[in-house]
């Protein structure tokens, strides 16, 4: 009721796989929670997680953060770098 939760962004921006938070669901003879899903899991994820952010046209508006990438200056982007954790992209 107090969340708005997207697949899309995960899917076509983020480009995961359902395995990533749901497990192998295709082997699965009855679905089943296997990650607990919360919002500290999620977070967690959005900390550690890198994204496909050289080769993914979503990511082309954040130029300071591939010019980073390109010095050396940082080695990965996570979905915290891009904004995943403002409590606006799920709370509002």
């Amino acid at each position: 009721d107090h969340v708005f939760f997207s697949h899309a962004q995960h899917v076509n921006a983020g480009k995961l796989d359902c395995t990533a938070c749901h497990g192998d669901v295709a082997n699965m003879g009855r679905l089943q929670q296997v990650n607990d899903l919360s919002m500290g899991w999620c977070i967690s994820c959005h900390r550690t997680q890198e994204v496909n952010f050289k080769s993914n046209k979503y990511y082309d508006k954040f130029l300071d953060l591939h010019a980073k990438l390109k010095s050396g200056e940082i080695k990965k982007v996570t979905p915290e770098d891009v904004g995943a954790n403002d409590c606006q992209k799920c709370h509002y």
